[in-house]
Formats: C-alpha cells, sequence, structure tokens
C-alpha cells in the first residue's frame, strides 16, 4: 500500500494480501478517474467562446506552428497525454463544437457509488466495447446492505363463520373498525376491551376501505379509528382474551408475507387442483396446554379467499392429550395448506409457552407466590407470549417501559445509589408503580422506607428471602429472581415473597408439538 494517498478507503497494515489487492484496485481507478478529469477539465478551457473570432489562416512566411498544438490561434503547449487516456475522442469533440457529456458522466460515476464500498467503479464504455461488470470480493459486505426483498400483495380479507361447532353457518361482516388504544392511566393498561365497538349486522359499519392491515389508508378512513379485516365475531374472541385484533392481524400478515414473498405456494398450486375443498384438523402430538387457537384462525382468515367453517374442540388454556383434536377447519385445500405452517408456528410456539407456565403454576400450587414473566420476549410477539403465559397460569409482568418503573443496578449507578434512584423516578412519575431491584439486605431496607411498591429480590437464596420478607413486614410486595428453577420453586413459594420471575417462560420454553391432518371435507 506504499505511495498511495487519499483513496477513501483505509485499512490497517495488518489487512490480508487480499484486501490490500481490492484497495489497491480501487486506488488506481480513483486515480484514473481524477486524471480523466484533469483532462476534460484543460480541453474544455482550451476551447474558444462561442461567438469569438478565430486567428487567422496560417499565410506564407508565417512560422509553421508545432503540429501537436491543438489549440489554434492561441500558441499554447499541446496537453500531454495521459496514461490509459485516449484523446482522440476528446480532441474531435472540442473541434466539431459537440459538448462533452460531463452530466451523464458524473450521473454514471453516482450510480456506480451504490454498487458498494468495497466495489472499484465501472469504467466508462469506450467505443465499440461493452460496458464490463463491476468488480469486487464477494466475500466483503455490500456497503449499502443487501437488497430489499419485495413483498407480493396479499388477498383482501374475506367472509367467516366464526362460531362453535359443526353446524355453523352465519356470515359475519368482512371489516370490523376498533377505536385506537385510549390514554393508559398513570396504574398500567386499560381493562381489554373496555371500550372496543365491533359492528354487528344490527349496527352495520359504513365503508371505509383500505387494506384491512391496520393502517387506516382508506379514502374516508376516520384519523380516530384503525381498521381491522378480521371477522367481527373473531375480533371479540380477541380481545375477550386480552388481544388487540389488528395486532394479531399484523402478525398473521407478516408470517404469511414471509412464506409468499416471493409469489405463491409453488408445491399446493402444482398438486391441488383450485376448486378443491379439504378439512384440515390442528391436532395436538403431544400432552400440554394450549395456547393460540384463536391466532391461528387469524392467519386462516387472512389467507382463504372463501368462506371457511371453524370447529373449535377445545379452548385456549385447556389441557390436552396426545392426539386430541384442537381445531378443525373447512375451506379450499390450496387456502389450508398455505396457511398451515404459518398458523403451526404460532400455534406451537404459544402453546409451549402455555405449557412451561403451567409446570410452575402447578409446583406453586398451594402457596400465594404466583409465576410471573418478564420482557424477555419475541421481537413483535411480546402481547401473544404473554397471552401463552396467563392461558398456562402464570401472571404477566409490565407490558412496556411505560407502564410501570423498573430500577435496576445501572440506574442505580447512574443515580449514585438505589435510594436516590428510586425518589428520582417519583418526583418524575408520581401516580407510576415503581419496582426497585435489590441485591442485598441493605438496599432493601432502604427502598422500603423510601416506599418502593414492588421490591426484586435479585440472587437471594430461599434464606434471604425468608429474612426479606420479615423485614417488609407486608409494606411492600416481593418478587423473588435469579437462581430459580422448577426443582426449586416451591423452596422459594414457601417462604413468602408473592411472585417468582421466570424469563425462560418466553425466551426458553420448547414448543408443543401440534400437526395438521388433512381429510375430505364431509
Amino acid at each position: 500500500m506504499r505511495g498511495v494517498r487519499c483513496t477513501g478507503v483505509h485499512a490497517p497494515t495488518t489487512r490480508s494480501l487480499l484486501l490490500e489487492a481490492v484497495y489497491a484496485e480501487r486506488s488506481r481507478d480513483i486515480a484514473r478517474e481524477r486524471s480523466r478529469a484533469l483532462a476534460t477539465r484543460a480541453l474544455l478551457k482550451s476551447r474558444p467562446a462561442r461567438g469569438a473570432a478565430r486567428a487567422p489562416a496560417a499565410r506564407s512566411g508565417d512560422p509553421v506552428r508545432d503540429p501537436a498544438d491543438h489549440d489554434r490561434g492561441r500558441g499554447r503547449p499541446a496537453l500531454r497525454r495521459l496514461p490509459g487516456r485516449r484523446r482522440r475522442p476528446a480532441r474531435r469533440a472540442v473541434r466539431t463544437g459537440a459538448r462533452l457529456p460531463r452530466r451523464g458522466r458524473q450521473d454514471r460515476r453516482a450510480r456506480r457509488r451504490h454498487l458498494g464500498g468495497h466495489q472499484p467503479p465501472v469504467r466508462g464504455p469506450r467505443p465499440g466495447r461493452r460496458r464490463p461488470a463491476a468488480r469486487g470480493d464477494p466475500r466483503l459486505p455490500l456497503a449499502r446492505g443487501p437488497p430489499r426483498a419485495r413483498r407480493r400483495a396479499l388477498a383482501p380479507p374475506h367472509r367467516r363463520t366464526a362460531e362453535r361447532g359443526p353446524d355453523a353457518r352465519r356470515a359475519h361482516h368482512r371489516h370490523g373498525r376498533l377505536p385506537p388504544d385510549p390514554p393508559r392511566g398513570p396504574r398500567g393498561p386499560p381493562s381489554p376491551g373496555a371500550v372496543t365497538q365491533v359492528s354487528t349486522e344490527d349496527l352495520p359499519l359504513a365503508p371505509a376501505g383500505g387494506c384491512g392491515d391496520g393502517c387506516a389508508c382508506g379514502a374516508d378512513a376516520d384519523e380516530e379509528y384503525a381498521e381491522c379485516g378480521l371477522d367481527p365475531a373473531l375480533a371479540q374472541l380477541l380481545i375477550d382474551a386480552g388481544l388487540d385484533p389488528i395486532e394479531v392481524e399484523d402478525v398473521a400478515n407478516v408470517a404469511i408475507q414471509e412464506d409468499l414473498a416471493h409469489g405463491e405456494d409453488v408445491t399446493t398450486v402444482a398438486t391441488i387442483p383450485e376448486d378443491a375443498v379439504a378439512t384440515g384438523d390442528f391436532t395436538a402430538r403431544e400432552a400440554g396446554v394450549v395456547a393460540g387457537l384463536r391466532v391461528a384462525e387469524a392467519v386462516l382468515s387472512v389467507v382463504c379467499t372463501d368462506e371457511f367453517e371453524v370447529e373449535r374442540h377445545v379452548e385456549d388454556g385447556d389441557r390436552v392429550e396426545a392426539g386430541q383434536k384442537l381445531l378443525s377447519v373447512t375451506t379450499r385445500t390450496r387456502d389450508l395448506l398455505t396457511a398451515e405452517r404459518s398458523a403451526l408456528n404460532l400455534l406451537c410456539r404459544l402453546s409451549g409457552i402455555a405449557t412451561a407456565t403451567r409446570a410452575w403454576a402447578d409446583v406453586l400450587e398451594g402457596t400465594k407466590a404466583k409465576v410471573r414473566d418478564t420482557r424477555k420476549t419475541t421481537p413483535g410477539l411480546r402481547s401473544l407470549e404473554k397471552f401463552a403465559v396467563r392461558c398456562g397460569g402464570g401472571v404477566n409482568h409490565r407490558m412496556s417501559l411505560s407502564d410501570a418503573a423498573l430500577v435496576k443496578d445501572n440506574h442505580v449507578i447512574a443515580a449514585g445509589g438505589v435510594a436516590a434512584a428510586f425518589k428520582a423516578v417519583r418526583e418524575a412519575f408520581p401516580e407510576v408503580p415503581i419496582e426497585v431491584e435489590v441485591d442485598t439486605l441493605h438496599q432493601l431496607r432502604e427502598v422500603v422506607d423510601a416506599g418502593a411498591d414492588l421490591i426484586l429480590l435479585d440472587n437471594f437464596t430461599p434464606g434471604e428471602c425468608e429474612e426479606a420478607v420479615a423485614v417488609v413486614d407486608g409494606r411492600a410486595l416481593l418478587e423473588a429472581s435469579g437462581r430459580l428453577a422448577l426443582d426449586n420453586a416451591r423452596a422459594y413459594a414457601e417462604t413468602g415473597v408473592d411472585f417468582l420471575a421466570v424469563g425462560s417462560l418466553t425466551h426458553s420454553s420448547p414448543i408443543l408439538d401440534i400437526g395438521l391432518d388433512l381429510r375430505e371435507a364431509e
């Protein structure tokens, strides 16, 4: 790399030979580009101004000019021939009065820079030659990242039946419109579905248009309302379960888009007639607790292009045995198979969390302690995973950072002490519940005297938890965290703490094996 200056790329001398070769090639191309720019600028300066008088033709007796002098009548020395640059096309352009395509070359150079920082720019095309492809080491990352995937638009939501039982045939409106979430109070989110409205047959909804994905993109969309493309009956069931129908529909759309990002289900289209109808039975392959049946229905609602029938054999939160039917759906076979994996992914994931939570709840039965989740959830699936915890018999910690305050060790360090951190939050948000994490009994006494609502006992032993319960004496709720496992959960619960914080409920629970069995429609 000696002798290379201002290349626009910098690397330490310990780079591999491959990188040095790439950077050297890059620097040579930059140097050539600059040489071309200097040559073009000099040629343009030497061109006579438009309308200026030209020098008279040479007469006999006049001194003979140097044939290399290209600037007639001015006597300036000729430009030196630059390595790698052909002068003839440029000189011809000046002599004939044609303009050099400077802007075009600048645009091409700008486009070349979009290829990536490690790739040298493409050299300009020469007469009789094709433009060469960009060169670069494919093992180096693109500066602008990989190309964005193009998503395929989904079919609009359909009309469907959602009653329990095999004889359900009632049709519903296609769209239900839900008002936005009301402002949350200082003590947490409002009760689920408290102010939610859903259109009914007696109170139909005026058509508002839109894509049905909750973005309120219709021409007549009311800014105060968000549009839900799910069946109103299904939307109400989700509301009753404490879930937002629009959020569930968005999750379903994302799951389907992952499978149909580049077109359609080619296997299903090739092997299944378009008008074929079948019944699919969602069946448990092992014993556990089921959660997410309504979410699976939402996935089917997004995919299915015709009405479909649903027969619900169990409800979320029920214990099931291996081989037991959970849900039966009758619809077009193509739609059923296209939605199969996305629906099963969510159903198995949520049922696995519910099953793991139920194991903890069973161990704690007979004590006042409850197993509680954390914010260690899958991005985008927090509300669904916390719903699964509730289905398994657990309780939820805060849903977001704004629901309640949790002063942890980093906050304590930044504030200068656990009591100081608690007082700072109390002064800034006097009505927000505050939980404080403590590592020692000394810190515990500080925050109890300061008035903490909930105290997190981090990595306390069962004996230390029992002592902490005596110190607090009912003035605050206590939550044990760290060192927890199913085999010692009962010992912690019997100390008198109120909660056991278990992050593994949402970040480490195995799925519950559930499959889809296809059969002929009755």
